[in-house]
């Protein structure tokens, strides 16, 4: 967890990589499975329109 963590703040990852946070749900949408957040992370958020986070705006 704390290499994607890392990982999520390296400057490789969209939105260079200033984000923490998405890197955090992105973990918790794919239920601690550290490759799959790693996947979800660089292909960045796919929610629903109905999905509360829908319309977050991640910082960064």
């Amino acid at each position: 967890v704390t290499e994607l963590l890392n990982t999520a703040c390296s400057s490789a990852m969209p939105g260079g990589g200033t984000n923490i946070e998405l890197a955090l749900h992105c973990l918790h949408e794919t239920e601690g499975n550290v490759v799959e957040a790693l996947k979800v992370l660089v292909e960045g958020p796919q929610k629903s329109e109905s999905h509360p986070l829908a319309d977050y705006h991640y910082t960064g």
